[in-house]
């Protein structure tokens, strides 16, 4: 299945990641959503890919396409139970927010205010259990790399 609710206004600047819709096995399956939080992360970054090109990304486009990666990481290779998926996850988050800030340029920002922050996002979701009965955990986190709990 497969299904799409977003677009880019300038095409790959957008700050959103694209959404997950992803059936583990027939039980369990994950539906999410993830904001790269654009005021907040307006400060950009110097990436360089695999051709050698050097893109400037910002905090926001960077911190949403991690907090994708991680999530389905995090599907796909950890066992988990309902009631232990929200707790793990978040923890799962805050790892791999600090290790990519640790390793991003910490240029000092042009940008003064304390309201930018290091790859800020947001990502919204269900896990859905078909056990019987069927569950539903939904669950939401914000993170700033560093910053947060």
């Amino acid at each position: 299945m497969h299904f799409t609710i977003w677009t880019e206004k300038r095409e790959g600047r957008g700050e959103d990641a694209p959404p997950t819709l992803w059936q583990k096995v027939p039980d369990q399956t994950l539906l999410a959503v993830y904001d790269g939080m654009g005021g907040a992360g307006s400060k950009t970054y110097s990436i360089s890919e695999a051709n050698g090109q050097i893109l400037q990304l910002s905090g926001a486009f960077l911190g949403a396409r991690l907090a994708r990666r991680s999530l389905e990481d995090f599907f796909a290779h950890t066992p988990m139970s309902l009631d232990s998926f929200a707790e793990a996850l978040g923890q799962r988050l805050r790892e791999d927010l600090q290790l990519e800030a640790q390793q991003l340029d910490n240029s000092p920002s042009r940008l003064k205010s304390k309201l930018i922050k290091t790859l800020p996002s947001t990502l919204a979701g269900a896990y859905v259990w078909s056990d019987e009965p069927r569950q539903v955990q939904a669950f939401w986190d914000g993170r700033f790399a560093g910053l947060s709990s």
